[in-house]
């Protein structure tokens, strides 16, 4: 191990000097002052691994513990770091010092010095979180992941949803919003001021089958804030109009050649003319997103890419004919201690054969037509570039804070814009993806639940064709009035599912997990029993709560006696020697009881008791 050379991919850059092609192209793009540093720094960062980076839901109960485990990681790689391992340790850890393999990222803090979030940087590589000292307490990691108390999310890439200021009342539209770590972002900001407050929503909207499921998932791990989230398949390009926003997540696809660091393929297939073909897209995107915010709204654009074609070009070209109604504003100063530079106003064009052009006047119309290149890709005229002023735009190169590379620019709508696009009819798909609930099934909670008069009936959406399980999910009042008002969307999910109806005759009903806090306000008393902690052990533990099987002296026995469906509710208090982080859990659960014969009975624990063998 000792003999390991420093950068795990040495090896594959020397094969073939793939930094000849990107040192060609941004050494005559950026003009290397002090501003950006020099440009061996730049190509010597790129070579290396990419740190991974952790943001922890600030509103988590779990906040404390989800820290603590972050500096127990970092304690583990510290123990290691002085023997032969060091050099795995140090592969991406461009500062050099043992003391920051593991750090908050503190860059991300306001004017007032408050963190804009909790996100932890590991400036390790992959392969030592795999050694065996380590993976127990990356394991933790793993595992606050997948419970949505973290999520892995490039720090740069925080930027844009914090730059949106979102209110808890704002419509947000997400425009290509898979994998979907902005979105749950988005989501977990909307929270934060509490749940009465708490009425806005976001559209996520994707193209692809594929990457939203992606995206539902990492979004279902927050499942408390699901009630705020609908989910829409259209191109970015063409999301029907109709509907205006208060924010626009306006994140496009993109070369991604700021993921160098994480991505040994892109480097490989790296050319500059792929921006040509990603440049007509991104206009089409950015154009139409412009038509969907509402006057006094903001829009972030960003991508991922360092490249003028695929950022200040784009921009350009769609807001010069728009610039008395929208406008670049400054925002670099939400985030003082920042490392970028601000967008150019000036840059060239190269083809494949590295050669440069500097106006579009230069190309012949033929290879013009070939190579793909617009008139769009390049610098417009002074007077254009003054207008809009591109200057307020943010691009982060790698070398800048040990991060990937990226562009950022916030797009406000003046107050008093046409409007013109509220006027505009959705166009219609052949049947609505979502519905109210359907008065039936609505007597059907109302009778085996015992919701009370006050229930917001009016939040609950059903799919029409219910078959024989039917679903129900709710949605915070205005995201489910927009669906009302919008039935024709491409709607791919909505909200949270709450409950599962049978509509075989039985009518029995199964509250989900996620909908127990939600309906808790509207039950009776007698549907809520208050449980002893080791009562709620007792039924969670045992593969079956069999009432005959509790002695009639048994305060549980009381409990159980006299219900059906029920919901059993709980403190639990965790501290202690073995505890981290002391903390009090209010613990709200939907249960239900069944009679069944004996035989049936003994057939279902001998199943019950297999599964949790």
């Amino acid at each position: 191990m000792s003999g390991q050379k420093p950068n795990i991919w040495a090896e594959e850059f020397e094969k073939a000097d793939y930094t000849k092609k990107i040192a060609e192209y941004y050494g005559n793009i950026f003009e290397w002052d002090v501003r950006y540093k020099s440009l061996d720094s730049f190509i010597t960062t790129l070579q290396r691994q990419l740190p991974i980076c952790l943001r922890i839901r600030g509103s988590s109960e779990t906040l404390e513990d989800c820290v603590c485990a972050v500096q127990k990681l970092g304690n583990s790689l510290a123990e290691i770091a002085q023997d032969a391992l060091l050099t795995v340790l140090t592969e991406v850890n461009s500062e050099g010092s043992h003391n920051v393999l593991v750090h908050q990222v503190q860059w991300l803090k306001n004017a007032n010095q408050q963190s804009l979030v909790e996100a932890w940087q590991i400036n390790v590589p992959q392969k030592a979180l795999n050694l065996p000292q380590v993976k127990p307490f990356y394991n933790d990691i793993i595992e606050k992941i997948n419970l949505g108390f973290m999520t892995r999310q490039e720090s740069v890439s925080m930027i844009p949803v914090f730059l949106l200021d979102i209110a808890p009342t704002h419509s947000i539209l997400d425009m290509c919003a898979a994998p979907g770590s902005k979105t749950t972002q988005a989501l977990e900001m909307l929270s934060r001021h509490g749940d009465k407050s708490n009425s806005g929503f976001i559209i996520a909207n994707d193209v692809s089958y594929q990457r939203q499921w992606v995206m539902i998932h990492q979004c279902g791990r927050l499942a408390s804030n699901l009630e705020h989230l609908i989910v829409t398949k259209h191109c970015g390009m063409s999301f029907p109009l109709g509907m205006q926003f208060d924010r626009i997540i306006c994140d496009v696809p993109c070369t991604g050649d700021g993921t160098l660091r994480k991505s040994m393929d892109l480097w490989k297939r790296w050319k500059s003319s792929e921006a040509f073909h990603m440049h007509r897209q991104q206009v089409g995107i950015l154009k139409h997103a412009l038509r969907c915010l509402r006057p006094g709204g903001r829009l972030v654009y960003s991508t991922c890419s360092m490249n003028p074609i695929e950022n200040e070009a784009v921009l350009l070209h769609c807001l010069a004919p728009l610039s008395e109604e929208y406008s670049i504003v400054e925002s670099a100063s939400n985030i003082p201690e920042l490392h970028y530079v601000p967008g150019v106003e000036k840059w060239k064009v190269m083809d494949d054969n590295l050669k440069w052009y500097t106006s579009f006047d230069e190309i012949e119309e033929e290879r013009a037509t070939r190579l793909r290149i617009t008139e769009s890709m390049f610098p417009p005229s002074e007077s254009v570039i003054q207008n809009i002023a591109i200057k307020n735009s943010i691009r982060i190169l790698p070398h800048f804070q040990n991060t990937g590379g990226f562009f950022i620019a916030v797009i406000q709508r003046a107050p008093q814009g046409d409007g013109n696009e509220t006027s505009r009819r959705v166009k219609a798909h052949k049947k609505p993806h979502f519905i109210e609930i359907a008065p039936r099934n609505k007597e059907i909670l109302e009778k085996r639940l015992g919701l009370c008069s006050t229930f917001p009936w009016e939040t609950l959406l059903q799919r029409p064709d219910e078959g024989k399980r039917l679903k129900v999910f709710r949605m915070v009042r205005e995201a489910a009035a927009f669906i009302a008002r919008n039935p024709s969307l491409n709607y791919q999910h909505v909200g949270m599912k709450v409950f599962e109806i049978r509509l075989d005759g039985s009518d029995s009903v199964t509250v989900y997990h996620e909908g127990v806090d939600i309906i808790k306000p509207y039950l009776p008393a007698e549907k809520i029993i208050q449980m002893q902690p080791s009562e709620v052990h007792r039924m969670l533990s045992t593969p079956s709560s069999s009432v005959k099987d509790i002695s009639e002296q048994d305060l549980l026995y009381d409990k159980l006696e006299n219900v059906r469906d029920f919901f059993m509710a709980s403190t639990i208090t965790a501290s202690g020697q073995h505890i981290d982080v002391a903390f009090n859990w209010n613990r709200f659960l939907g249960c239900w009881k069944a009679s069944i014969g004996d035989l049936e009975e003994k057939l279902l624990l001998e199943s019950l008791s297999s599964k949790s063998a």
